[in-house]
């Protein structure tokens, strides 16, 4: 996968292509720029911070949190996301809703982007699970 510019706090244009290669399915022309321009204009150094604290080890264990936790928890992947394996958490012991992991269709990582409506109807039905 090409998700190093994430970490960059001044990548170059070709690493920012790169990375929206893998990350988006299907984005047109229009929102592909606006989704680079929001990028561009996202903080450069917190990237470079947050690479440097993965680095020295200094973030905590999300999925051992979630374990101790036993909330259920939505698992969503895009079915064609490049920059994640999609079934990494498939053998982690915490509660998934569902007892899966989600893949939408036709959508990479930024399933927000690719698949919106179809993402806002699985969180509103997770939500519902939730509140009921």
């Amino acid at each position: 996968p090409n998700a190093a510019a994430c970490f960059m706090a001044e990548p170059s244009e070709e690493q920012i292509d790169l990375l929206f290669e893998d990350a988006a399915y299907h984005l047109s022309d229009k929102k592909n720029k606006e989704v680079k321009t929001i990028f561009t204009n996202t903080d450069g150094n917190f990237r470079s911070q947050m690479a440097e604290a993965v680095t020295k080890g200094e973030y905590s264990d999300e999925l051992m949190n979630i374990e101790l936790s036993k909330i259920p928890v939505a698992v969503i992947f895009g079915e064609e996301d490049k920059i994640c394996f999609t079934d990494y958490l498939d053998k982690v012991p915490f509660q998934k809703w569902k007892n899966k992991t989600i893949l939408i269709a036709n959508s990479g990582h930024c399933s927000q982007l690719d698949q919106p409506i179809k993402l806002a109807e699985i969180i509103n039905e997770f939500a519902h699970y939730c509140f009921k």
